[in-house]
């Protein structure tokens, strides 16, 4: 009864000799759930426009980028005030993707990706703090990295994620893949208790 969630995309094919394919979306998350009664309070709310390009340079590769914003109102629970706790969010989300389907043992169908995220962090996240804009990247809904181990230890702000994997059919209808991440902070949040001490991780 207090939150809020719509969504709307949609997707364009170029038609061109690479395949090229556009997809435009907007994500909207209203959460009224800390407003007490009070006329002086507002409601947490992220909006999402975001792009994705695909495209199919070569045979064999396909590449793909996007790119996402979050505007709304953050409201900090840990400054006791009343309307001057919502900060404007400004966030950031960018992502390259890579996929090389290997023109050798074709019959175990490898593929090499390569994928690389950038996720805005906020400088003065800190229950003590809000001043400024919330730059912070809230992931809201993800499922991307769902089965990465570090999904579960640290939140995707601040955060520079590069991945490497190998995937393969070795016998018919299993696939399996061998992957390899390096994490390391952005730089943008000193006093980020989201992400602890993380410095430099590779899991």
């Amino acid at each position: 009864d207090d939150r809020s969630l719509a969504g709307i995309k949609g997707t364009y094919e170029l038609g061109d000799a690479l395949d090229t394919v556009v997809s435009v979306y907007f994500v909207a998350d209203i959460d009224q759930s800390l407003i007490d009664g009070t006329d002086d309070e507002k409601a947490e709310t992220i909006y999402v426009p975001g792009i994705h390009v695909s495209t199919n340079p070569i045979e064999g590769l396909n590449l793909q980028v996007e790119a996402a914003h979050q505007s709304g109102a953050y409201i900090n629970q840990g400054v006791v005030l009343a309307d001057e706790n919502a900060q404007n969010r400004d966030a950031w989300a960018v992502q390259f993707i890579s996929n090389y389907q290997v023109p050798v043992l074709e019959e175990y169908n490898p593929v090499v990706k390569y994928m690389w995220s950038f996720f805005s962090g906020d400088e003065a996240n800190s229950p003590q703090s809000n001043e400024g804009d919330y730059n912070a990247w809230e992931e809201m809904y993800e499922s991307q990295y769902s089965d990465f181990i570090f999904d579960d230890l640290i939140a995707l702000t601040d955060l520079q994620v590069h991945t490497l994997a190998l995937s393969g059919n070795p016998i018919e209808d299993v696939t399996t893949t061998l992957r390899w991440s390096y994490l390391r902070l952005a730089g943008n949040a000193p006093a980020n208790t989201a992400v602890g001490t993380l410095s430099t991780s590779t899991i």
